[in-house]
């Protein structure tokens, strides 16, 4: 459900297209390749939970940008400028006012269902 919203997010807010061959490429590192306008390539890491991510420095070379996403508020920006991390609270905001983006299974979000 986060990959979708968040992929969601990336393409309207963000002007990045997941190319949907990638989504089912099974990868350690990503969740699915994105593509913007200008030709640059990025990656997608989702993690749940209480995961701790701020270890990862690297990014691969072919990449461009890597977009990372994760539950944990207290994690810390990286020092990485290849890597983006999206805040919580503006994808929480994005699907409040993007309702009608969303699939069915997520129309709830947000209203207490």
């Amino acid at each position: 459900d986060l990959e979708d919203l968040v992929a969601l997010y990336l393409q309207a807010e963000k002007r990045w297209y997941v190319v949907p061959s990638t989504v089912k490429r099974s990868t350690p590192f990503t969740e699915f390749v994105l593509r913007n306008s200008d030709g640059q390539r990025a990656y997608l890491q989702v993690k749940s939970g209480e995961t701790h991510v701020d270890s990862l420095t690297e990014v691969p070379a072919d990449v461009d940008r890597l977009f990372l996403f994760d539950l944990d508020r207290g994690n810390q920006d990286m020092a990485n400028p290849k890597i983006e991390r999206i805040d919580p609270t503006k994808l929480e905001a994005f699907a409040r006012t993007n309702k009608s983006l969303l699939p069915a299974y997520m129309q709830g979000l947000g209203s207490g269902e």
